[in-house]
């Protein structure tokens, strides 16, 4: 298959007024539909609809964290996060019907029983009165995007970012990897209230929004849009529980081995990345090599 460049990849942009009519379409559709077949060609049409929207709205997330200075790649994603609550209305209402409609038993049937449970989670995580609130979560992770992304660093000779300044965290020099350590958490301190403002924000945001659907606290909620249809933080923490009595001792014996490995004396956060005296593993070519 002939490499497609990511510049190349072109996703028409919706309008609500367009992805309304096609729901609206697709709805009259299932309506008069007569047989099991009939309405099932509507749920993949349906699906493909929805598709096309998700593909459109990764893509544009993508072109965003790829340069968060492009004007035009930010004005997409306000476009998309105030066009994304209309579009999750829509798809809720479709799965509510299909759920309350007479062939949810073909869909089960055809689908299988976890289809079933998703929808029936999903539906739970929306409603219209919490549209602005969603535009303003994704405002605020935005924000954080373009926050982190504006970090710059001038190490051993090169200007990098943070994704650049990582691979110094695995040097096979200790003390290289303690000056990239040291930099990259002073750049995190001296962001701490910009960061303490947004996640102080998002916190608020999503307790509201939580309780505006019933739930007791952003928990509930956090789990259903994460799709945990077979688990609950009651079970996560008895997991956490069984990590601390039998993961944590295995680990702290293994940083034991590894500061004997490395010779060191103490093992140091900056030391945990690399296993080798000598240096990570790392690739024996370039670019075009590996690619």
């Amino acid at each position: 298959m002939d490499a497609v460049d990511f510049s190349e990849i072109q996703v028409p942009t919706p309008t609500p007024e367009d992805v309304r009519q096609q729901y609206e379409a697709l709805n009259q559709q299932l309506a008069i539909a007569t047989d099991a077949n009939t309405a099932m060609a509507v749920v993949a049409d349906w699906d493909q609809l929805r598709r096309r929207l998700d593909t459109w709205q990764n893509l544009t997330h993508l072109q965003f964290s790829r340069d968060t200075r492009d004007a035009d790649a930010k004005a997409a994603l306000e476009y998309c996060d105030e066009l994304r609550p209309k579009l999750t209305e829509l798809e809720v209402a479709m799965k509510r019907r299909l759920l309350d409609g007479p062939w949810l038993g073909e869909i089960r049937q055809r689908f299988g029983d976890q289809v079933i449970a998703l929808w029936q989670s999903h539906v739970l995580t929306y409603e219209p009165a919490i549209e602005q609130a969603m535009v303003r979560e994704a405002k605020i992770g935005n924000d954080y995007t373009e926050l982190l992304a504006s970090a710059s660093f001038e190490f051993r000779g090169e200007t990098t970012n943070i994704e650049g300044i990582r691979k110094y965290l695995v040097d096979a020099d200790r003390q290289t990897r303690h000056d990239a350590a040291e930099m990259l958490w002073s750049w995190f301190a001296s962001q701490r209230e910009p960061l303490d403002t947004l996640y102080d924000e998002q916190v608020k945001l999503r307790d509201s929004m939580a309780r505006t659907l019933g739930f007791e606290n952003f928990i509930g909620l956090g789990y259903k849009r994460m799709n945990r249809v077979d688990y609950d933080l009651h079970d996560v923490e008895r997991y956490r529980a069984a990590v601390r009595d039998q993961v944590v001792p295995l680990a702290t014996e293994l940083r034991k081995r590894q500061a004997q490995q490395l010779g060191v004396d103490q093992l140091m956060f900056w030391d945990e990345g690399i296993h080798d005296p000598t240096g990570n593993p790392k690739p024996q070519g370039d670019h075009d090599w590996m690619i």
